[in-house]
């Protein structure tokens, strides 16, 4: 019984924590995308992520900013789109705008 109960805390921990990740590497993708829209858009940007990492390190939270470049990047390898047309598609499919206060 108290195993049962422990593997289900467990499942819902680790289904929080993915949840939360997929979340932070979105908005990782979504800063990287915001320097399309200009410096003021990502300055707000740079803001609301800090506040999204601040409790993270500061290694940790590079790697989520990294592994939104390197997305980008990888996405531009695929479709052939330059780095500005890649960042407008990411800003646009993934709804960016609901990160800014």
């Amino acid at each position: 019984m108290k195993y049962a109960m422990l593997v289900s805390l467990l499942a819902a921990i680790s289904t929080n924590a993915t949840a939360q990740n997929a979340d932070r590497m979105n908005m990782a993708v979504c800063l990287d995308a915001s320097f399309v829209k200009g410096f003021a858009v990502f300055n707000e940007f740079m803001e609301e992520w800090k506040k999204e990492v601040s409790h993270l390190s500061a290694l940790d939270a590079e790697k989520y900013e990294f592994a939104g470049r390197d997305f980008r990047k990888e996405q531009m390898v695929a479709t052939g789109n330059d780095r500005n047309t890649q960042r407008e598609e990411n800003w646009n499919s993934r709804n960016c705008k609901r990160f800014l206060n």
